[in-house]
């Protein structure tokens, strides 16, 4: 009876043995088969992919190409905008000459009619030679306006005024 007893275990043991095994050989299964969808689903998504990038291709060189265009015009818009700077900074630099000599003639002029104001106001004989350099007219306005503005020296200016005919 113990040899029975002891096959019986043993067949019982084997069958057990085997039992796990079947089982470790199904979760081995189950892991192939979990691998293999896996692995499914990694191409399925890599082919969406692939889909994917070739129906944007066509939107990516479309962009590319209005990239560098807006590049280029933006870089022709520079290069204009620096000429335009240049073009002004000479041409304002001129301007800025022109009024300055322009404003010390102005300086000149009206020096003159006031060194004429000041030597009437305090009673001396207005010295005419310093108005000479001036032309007739603008003498003449530049008086009218003087003895208009200059109550001090209305009466010389007016005498200046009536020099004569232009």
């Amino acid at each position: 009876m113990t040899l029975m007893v002891m096959m019986t275990l043993m067949v019982m043991m084997m069958l057990m043995v085997m039992m796990m095994m079947l089982m470790v050989m199904m979760m081995l299964m189950v892991m192939i088969m979990l691998m293999v969808m896996m692995m499914l689903l990694l191409m399925m998504m890599m082919m969406m992919m692939m889909m994917m990038l070739t129906l944007m291709m066509p939107v990516c060189v479309k962009l590319s190409r209005e990239h560098q265009r807006l590049t280029q015009h933006s870089l022709n818009l520079n290069d204009q905008l620096t000429e335009l700077r240049q073009q002004n900074s000479a041409e304002l630099a001129s301007l800025e000459r022109q009024l300055l000599s322009e404003m010390s003639v102005c300086v000149l002029e009206l020096d003159a009619v006031v060194t004429v104001c000041v030597q009437s106001a305090n009673g001396d004989e207005p010295n005419l030679g310093c108005l000479l350099s001036l032309p007739r007219r603008k003498l003449r306005t530049l008086l009218r306006r003087t003895a208009q503005s200059c109550h001090c020296c209305h009466d010389a200016v007016i005498c200046m005024v009536n020099l004569g005919p232009y």
